[in-house]
């Protein structure tokens, strides 16, 4: 009884490690980027442009551009959301992706590209790869939240900051849940006099 409990126990473990290791785990094996920033799908992306000092010494006449738009697109130039700017807004403007279309629909994991547009015609922009939703430490916390914990994909390959070119920093904004699942509690207190 022991010894099949062991065959049976081993059998699982080393079916669990082929399976690991035979499976992409949801992650593409499409063409990749050479640097890009991940975030998970629960996240929300905060991007800012950056001027360096060395842009206007590498450009003596040139003017501090403006921001006028911005846009997410997949790595084959498929626009999945734009946002035209009313006016044009300086660099100390920040904004954020929450990972939705134009349509308000969640984007899937994946390679996408962060594109902001100048008023110099410049297009300054980063990659970004969104892995699914691993929010957890712990699996037995939230093991439903977390089928794909053990899965391991890409990892961050930053890129290199341009010498006396704009770019874009990217950070984490907030999160939001993954399990689709929140609770929330209202409730009061009243008293009456009879």
């Amino acid at each position: 009884m022991v010894r099949g409990l062991w065959v049976t126990l081993v059998v699982l473990c080393v079916g669990s490690l082929f399976v690991w290791a035979s499976g992409d785990c949801g992650c593409e094996s499409t063409v990749q980027p050479t640097c890009y920033e991940t975030f998970r799908s629960n996240e929300i992306i905060e991007f800012k442009v950056t001027v360096p000092a060395d842009y206007f010494w590498l450009h003596e006449d040139a003017e501090t551009p403006l921001i006028v738009r911005w846009w997410v697109e997949t790595l084959d130039g498929v626009i999945v959301r734009d946002e035209p700017l009313p006016y044009p807004v300086g660099s100390w403007a920040s904004f954020t992706w929450d990972l939705t279309t134009g349509g308000c629909e969640l984007v899937g994991p994946g390679f996408y590209r962060i594109v902001v547009l100048t008023t110099s015609g410049m297009a300054i922009s980063t990659d970004v790869l969104i892995e699914p939703c691993r929010p957890c430490s712990s699996w037995w916390s939230c093991w439903p939240c977390c089928p794909t914990l053990v899965c391991v994909c890409q990892r961050s390959t930053r890129c290199p900051i341009p010498c006396g070119e704009p770019y874009l920093i990217l950070r984490n904004g907030g999160t939001r849940s993954c399990c689709g699942l929140s609770v929330r509690i209202f409730g009061g207190i009243g008293v009456g006099a009879p």
